[in-house]
């Protein structure tokens, strides 16, 4: 039976109320663990009580190798 592990990485939004996103460094953060043989399964944008973005949970996972 295949067994995996998994990993959540918060990406950091900027800005005064939130939902400003740095694209170029989420994009850098996940190709890195892309390299590393972890593979995103979900994103989650956590919003503040007025709706703007606060942050963005990934939540990834990679194969367990015995």
């Amino acid at each position: 039976m295949e067994k995996y592990e998994y990993l959540t990485h918060v990406s950091k939004v900027e800005g005064l109320f939130g939902g400003d996103v740095e694209i170029n460094t989420m994009q850098l953060e996940l190709n890195q663990f892309g390299n590393d043989g972890w593979e995103l399964v979900n994103s989650v944008c956590v919003n503040l009580k007025l709706g703007a973005t606060s942050k963005i949970v990934n939540i990834l996972k990679r194969k367990v190798l015995n």
